[in-house]
């Protein structure tokens, strides 16, 4: 796997190798905090080594409601699993009422095969912080990662929200998105509810406007994932809960390659008459 010190470097390269998809079904309540629940998963592929990683979407809360400091933290335990015969098992743990501290979490790899888990290396620390590696057979430090000392990977940005179509994510929600960046949430809330209020008019006008829905750029099967399957069975709790999210979604890249701006024909997410 190379030295520590060859990391980045290492890790760049396997991202201009990897492709991902997934899809969520995300279902939120309030009990002080926001909880948010997320069915679904996502797949990844590394093609150059045959390679294939299953990586669940874990369910959060938005925490410091009342303080006016919100900040996101996850509970649970969940497993990236792959093909080639490895699983990491990740413990998360979040700020309880009386003691603790946000976003920590726990790590370990070890062989599928291996009934006794037995650990190859183990990670800890805070996931939105600094955290350390470990040996997994003599315990010992080899690397501590922090965000000041290794700055986030930079992504192919997004073009100007004023170049996206209507219906692309940025654009449909920039006003929340601007008024969230900007502290100001009340007025987040009410541009939020421009949105949902425009799309429940419009199915409130045609009936059918969902069921009529094409997505550009996916496919749903009410079949099984064999992929998936090979890969979830090494874990508890893994499973494509399809009930839930009508159906298993797949990219459909011959619909991607079809797909031209503007969408749906131009009409609008956010306009009655569609425009």
């Amino acid at each position: 796997m190379g030295t520590f010190s060859q990391r980045p470097r290492m890790i760049q390269h396997i991202l201009n190798l990897l492709q991902g998809e997934g899809y969520s079904r995300v279902d939120m309540n309030f009990t002080g905090a926001l909880n948010v629940h997320q069915t679904g998963h996502s797949m990844f592929y590394l093609d150059r080594f045959q390679e294939q990683y299953l990586v669940p979407f874990p369910s959060f809360k938005v925490k410091g409601f009342f303080s006016a400091h919100l900040y996101p933290d996850i509970d649970g335990t969940y497993h990236v699993i792959s093909s080639s015969g490895y699983i990491s098992e990740i413990t998360y743990s979040g700020k309880r009422f009386f003691g603790g501290s946000k976003n920590r979490f726990e790590a370990k790899l070890y062989r599928r095969d291996d009934a006794k888990k037995t650990a190859i290396y183990t990670v800890s620390g805070c996931w939105s912080g600094e955290w350390t590696i470990y040996d997994g057979s003599t315990g010992e430090a080899m690397e501590t990662w922090s965000p000041e000392r290794h700055p986030p990977t930079s992504l192919e940005e997004s073009a100007p929200v004023e170049e996206q179509d209507p219906w692309e994510s940025r654009r449909a929600w920039n006003e929340v998105i601007s008024a969230l960046k900007a502290g100001e949430f009340s007025r987040a809330g009410a541009e939020k509810l421009k949105v949902e209020d425009v799309q429940r008019e419009i199915r409130n006008k045609n009936p059918r406007y969902v069921s009529d829905w094409d997505p550009l750029f996916f496919t749903a099967s009410h079949e099984g994932r064999p992929d998936f399957e090979a890969l979830a069975s090494a874990a508890p709790g893994c499973e494509l809960g399809m009930d839930r999210t009508n159906g298993n979604w797949r990219y459909d890249r011959e619909k991607a390659d079809r797909a031209s701006k503007p969408y749906h024909d131009g009409r609008s997410p956010v306009a009655i008459n569609g425009h």
